[in-house]
């Protein structure tokens, strides 16, 4: 397949009608962890348009990595606070249409709280520009929010505007345990009542066999008033019983939960469950024994994981029946379960029932406006 590698938003444009008078497919997106064979790449738009850094804002192309990104900034000692899995080759445009977030999410919001203003190009290939350069510049329905967590399958941003803040001096990261399942929820449940703004507030299955979910816990500020608010967290976990401050550390990439899971994307099945917030650490203890890791964002409900054992989750009979058990008794909490990974899980992607039909209605409506010949709908 010749994959068309446009350098101008006209040339995406044209390419794109081309396609559609010849119904042909678009693929632009790759499967996470995964080199897709792709139709289009957007290697050619990689510019920074606009960097008024006194105005906290920036005008970038999206073909441009988080890596990429991220170093533009660190010139003015500034940041965009999202984490995402393998940073140095994941383009912005990718951010935006999957929605990846990572532990940061706890404190500085998702893409969709960054992402200002926006260029795309649609199914039909019309340009259209979304947003602006400042925080409130929205009469109605923000068209830019709408492509965030996309799929790709609305339209294909090409220029995105983002705000970004100063670096903090310090972020201190605080890794507390219990010895039960029990006794972690207890832990957050005291945790996430004090007066603190946490930037992460992960719960974690490491990779092993002995159960033990651990809770990371950051905040950020000074170097002073990190750590007194770090004496009061002390404070506090002493006065509880089966509770213990494993550590307290400056945050480090090392310490991202996405790493582990990253690290093992082409072998694994990579699961994103979502659940209520007060339910993720039963989430967790559910995957761990059946022998599956991951990490899950406390202030979201939302949970990423992964096998031990990535033949146990290859696409066998056997593999297909250890997964259909974990999806069984993760049903008996009402969660949506997506597929990150590509992989075929048993039944499909699981969703919650509630207001399904109207829901998929209303996508199906807002895709047709957007793509009506569903050339980004590469499964259609």
């Amino acid at each position: 397949m010749t994959c068309f590698k446009p350098t101008t938003q006209q040339e995406l444009s044209e390419w794109i009608v081309k396609r559609g008078d010849s119904q042909q497919k678009i693929q632009w997106l790759c499967t996470l962890g995964q080199q897709d064979e792709l139709s289009l790449e957007l290697s050619g738009f990689k510019q920074v348009i606009d960097y008024p850094f006194r105005d906290m804002t920036i005008t970038i192309e999206t073909g441009m990595t988080v890596s990429q990104l991220q170093k533009v900034l660190e010139e003015n000692q500034q940041w965009l606070p999202v984490n995402v899995p393998h940073p140095e080759r994941t383009t912005v445009a990718e951010v935006i249409c999957k929605n990846w977030y990572g532990s940061f999410s706890a404190g500085y919001g998702t893409m969709r709280d960054w992402l200002l203003g926006v260029s795309a190009v649609d199914g039909r290939g019309r340009i259209f520009h979304a947003g602006g350069r400042v925080v409130k510049n929205v009469a109605g329905y923000d068209l830019c929010k709408l492509l965030v967590g996309s799929n790709g399958e609305l339209a294909i941003p090409v220029v995105a505007t983002l705000q970004v803040k100063p670096q903090p001096q310090q972020i201190l990261v605080h890794r507390l345990s219990s010895k039960t399942t029990e006794g972690l929820k207890t832990l957050w449940q005291t945790v996430r009542e004090l007066p603190f703004n946490p930037v992460v507030f992960d719960a974690v299955f490491p990779d092993d066999n002995n159960g033990n979910i651990h809770l990371l816990y950051a905040v950020e500020g000074t170097k002073e008033t990190t750590q007194s608010l770090s004496d009061q967290m002390r404070q506090t976990i002493s006065q509880q019983a089966d509770a213990e401050l494993v550590s307290v550390q400056p945050w480090d990439s090392d310490l991202d939960p996405w790493i582990a899971t990253a690290n093992n994307l082409k072998q694994s099945v990579i699961l994103r469950v979502g659940s209520l917030p007060s339910q993720t650490i039963d989430v967790l203890d559910i995957a761990g024994k059946h022998r599956w890791a991951g990490f899950g964002q406390t202030t979201r409900g939302v949970c990423i994981l992964r096998s031990f054992d990535a033949a146990e989750t290859a696409e066998t009979a056997e593999g297909d029946e250890l997964l259909k058990s974990l999806l069984a008794d993760l049903s008996s909490l009402n969660v949506n379960i997506q597929c990150l990974s590509g992989h075929q899980i048993p039944g499909g992607n699981t969703h919650s029932p509630s207001n399904g039909a109207s829901r998929n209605s209303l996508i199906e409506k807002i895709k047709l406006e957007f793509d009506p010949q569903k050339l980004f709908d590469t499964l259609a």
